[in-house]
């Protein structure tokens, strides 16, 4: 028995031979003749990023090492979520009794990746003086919180020489940063293949929800 071999099929039908005993179209396909304009899928990751700030007043009304938590509510919205501040001062649990809680909150009702940075505002030093806290990149799930129970000690927060807390007034920032997936279709990219090869288009994979 013969070995099987693979036929060229052009249009459907069997392509023609050259004298050769080459089929044309792999004759055409030569690397001289390929570079032409081909399309290339390009998939990335957009963040959307927003800021958000939040000025509490009349803080010495605030209960301390209780597990009550005060809410900022939405304070920005970043792809397409809304994002808020949650703030404990101290706790029952002896561990962070002594210390403030920071949380970034997802307030609206689905997941996103995202990651977050909060920041203790220094309103007498500047920039400089400020408790900037980095939170980690991930999959925040409906009204989950991210961030720390022990950001910086009471006495540190509440001292007037240290600046955070001004006419009894304290003010942190909420920095977020929320991915998309987008994908890009670039027309014009030269295919340089040395050999004949079917180039499959696959759209880009959404984010799990």
């Amino acid at each position: 028995r013969k070995p099987w071999r693979a036929r060229a099929e052009v249009g459907g039908k069997r392509g023609p031979r050259s004298s050769g005993g080459v089929h044309r179209w792999q004759e055409r396909m030569r690397p001289e003749a390929m570079a032409l304009p081909g399309v290339a899928v390009v998939s990335r990751i957009v963040p959307d990023e927003a800021v958000g700030r939040w000025e509490i007043q009349d803080l010495s009304r605030f209960q301390r090492r209780s597990s009550k938590a005060y809410s900022s509510g939405p304070i920005l919205v970043a792809g397409g979520s809304p994002f808020g501040l949650l703030l404990r001062l101290g706790g029952k649990d002896t561990e962070f009794a002594s210390d403030l809680q920071v949380y970034a909150v997802n307030l609206s009702g689905r997941r996103t990746m995202g990651q977050h940075t909060i920041r203790v505002v220094n309103q007498a030093r500047g920039r400089e003086g400020d408790v900037v806290l980095f939170g980690e990149p991930g999959l925040w799930d409906s009204k989950s919180e991210w961030g720390w129970k022990q950001a910086m000690s009471l006495d540190t927060l509440e001292d007037p020489e240290a600046g955070f807390v001004i006419d009894d007034t304290l003010v942190l920032e909420l920095y977020m940063q929320v991915w998309e997936p987008e994908a890009i279709r670039t027309q014009g990219v030269p295919a340089t293949a040395a050999r004949p090869s079917v180039l499959l288009t696959v759209p880009p994979p959404s984010l799990a929800g």
